[in-house]
């Protein structure tokens, strides 16, 4: 973004600069474009929290351990699922352990970012907290497997506050020359935890039991809940401003009560597509039109609300930001685990964790790293796609892999793949955070958060139908004798066991596995066109330096 001197920037610096659009931009001269100067602003306008040395330390430790947990959950439960139906004594809502997590994360995302505007960070983050400690209990002690999922829907309740709550914390905490590099350090969390959630859920499972999944959750989220309770100041909203009611009516409620059914009746018909019901069942398609409709009346609402909605229509018209919004979209929906790969080379879910060892390592180094080099150049352009052609070099690498890909092969495409992905844990939130005014920043890291978990949701049920589809496809042709749904009812873990306890031949039994590895490459051709739609999208972004010195701040 442009360096911009203070005696460049127009009009008080206690009162932001109009936020422009394109075509305005245009006609002025680098030295005075109108969004640096309102990126370069942010720092006179955010509340007055820069921390440094042991509580800077001390809090940017508790939101990192409770990204962690976060990044955990959503991956940690696989290796459980097992003994959970069993436990219980049930296997059709297995589906729902993971998908009621997912539904209430996205679908309240968007309404975190305007209560994050209206009322004060630091107490909304704790309420956040709160909510998913109090899910992470109950489905630690859940007697049934409807409580189990009920706790899940009240962890992704918490989820959504607090991932675009770190995010806005770390807006008041940092100045705007700092986040990128801390943002890296956030991303490399977020993917060790996604790499060793599958790790520690088999180690509990197998040595203590899946309730530790949830139960790991509580003394973390307790020691963070005291450190922000005593450390962040806040942004101060609940002592000053408007009432209490006027805040609730700017949350746009209206907008909410349009997008959440919307949201959840999307998820729903992928979630539930050739899986409970035909595509072409009048349940699917009545879940989609109807999802389409409250979409449409949604935009209605926003485009009458403006900047008090849940999603400003001002971000589709800034270029960086729609750009980012679609980059982590697609990045979202190209992040597809190759954990059943690794599993049906007759891996358990710790020795599948153990494989992916390279992806998480060059995961971690990239997104340290990148964060550090966007911050020294002040330009993250050439980050950002140099990374994101790495990722659709490795996804498409990937799609070559086949039962006998020798480990110097699926060691190195691992590699690639991770050293492409780590930029894109913090690359929307980098662009938007020095893209808009700071009044917006709680809507736009929150709405960031929410298109890259839908793009996730959506991504998973596509590669699920074409893993499917796969399966069935080979099988018909090279197993006629032997239904599908032995292979596709199976996990790739205990596949080859499965199949050898049904006494069928070696060479049945590899040309089922072969069958399923060809259902797998499908998975991996669509988080490889999105790796290439996430490219596309970063080519949107312009061209532009950061400000590398702090603006000024009030006096």
């Amino acid at each position: 973004m442009t360096e911009v001197k203070l005696q460049d920037m127009t009009g008080s610096r206690d009162s932001l600069p109009r936020q422009p659009d394109e075509e305005s931009d245009r006609s002025k001269p680098p030295g005075l474009d109108s969004e640096a100067q309102q990126s370069n602003a942010q720092d006179a306008q955010a509340p007055p929290n820069h921390l440094s040395g042991l509580k800077l330390f001390s809090l940017l430790a508790s939101l990192y351990l409770c990204i962690f947990c976060l990044a955990m959950d959503k991956t940690m439960l696989s290796p459980a699922l097992g003994s959970i139906t069993t436990e219980f004594g049930t296997v059709k809502d297995v589906g729902w352990y993971t998908s009621s997590y997912l539904l209430s994360t996205a679908s309240v995302q968007p309404l975190y970012g305007a209560i994050y505007k209206s009322f004060d960070t630091k107490w909304t983050y704790v309420v956040a907290l709160v909510i998913f400690e109090a899910g992470s209990l109950m489905a630690a002690l859940s007697p049934t497997s409807s409580v189990l999922i009920l706790g899940r829907a009240i962890c992704g309740l918490g989820d959504a506050g607090m991932a675009s709550g770190t995010y806005v914390i770390l807006a008041q905490t940092l100045p705007l020359h700092k986040r990128a590099a801390f943002f890296g350090l956030l991303g490399a969390v977020w993917g060790v935890a996604s790499v060793l959630g599958p790790l520690l859920g088999g180690f509990f499972t197998e040595h203590l039991t899946w309730r530790w999944c949830f139960w790991i959750n509580l003394p973390i989220g307790g020691v963070a809940l005291v450190v922000v309770l005593f450390v962040f100041n806040g942004s101060g909203k609940s002592s000053k401003g408007p009432s209490l009611l006027s805040r609730i009516r700017q949350l746009d409620l209206l907008g909410a009560a349009a997008l959440v059914p919307a949201v959840v009746m999307l998820l729903l018909a992928i979630q539930w597509g050739g899986t409970e019901f035909p595509w072409k069942s009048p349940t699917i398609i009545g879940l989609f039109i109807g999802s389409g409709v409250l979409i449409l009346l949604f935009g209605g609402i926003q485009q009458r609300v403006q900047d008090n909605g849940l999603l400003p229509p001002r971000f589709f018209k800034n270029r960086d930001v729609c750009s980012a919004l679609m980059y982590s979209f697609f990045f979202g929906a190209s992040y597809f685990a190759i954990v059943p790969y690794v599993s049906i080379q007759d891996a358990s879910a710790v020795q599948a964790g153990l494989r992916l060892l390279p992806l998480s390592i060059s995961a971690v180094l990239s997104s340290i790293l990148s964060g550090i080099i966007i911050g020294a150049l002040g330009n993250y352009n050439a980050i950002i796609l140099g990374e994101t052609a790495l990722m659709c070099i490795g996804a498409g690498l990937i799609t070559t892999f086949s039962l006998d890909t020798p480990m110097g092969h699926w060691f190195g495409f691992e590699v690639i793949l991770g050293l492409g992905v780590g930029v894109g844990f913090q690359a929307g939130q980098v662009v938007v955070q020095n893209s808009l005014s700071y009044d917006l920043l709680s809507q736009a890291t929150s709405n960031v958060q929410f298109f890259m978990s839908l793009g996730g949701a959506v991504s998973v049920a596509a590669a699920q139908a074409t893993f499917q589809n796969g399966v069935v496809e080979v099988m018909a042709h090279d197993t006629p004798q032997v239904p599908p749904s032995v292979a596709l009812n199976t996990g790739a873990s205990e596949l080859t066991e499965t199949l050898n306890g049904l006494g069928l031949s070696p060479s049945t039994v590899t040309a089922i596995r072969n069958a399923y590895m060809s259902g797998l490459r499908n998975a991996y051709y669509v988080s490889t066109a999105m790796s290439l739609c996430a490219f596309l999208a970063a080519l949107g972004l312009r061209w532009k330096r950061l400000s590398k010195t702090p603006a000024a701040k009030k006096t």
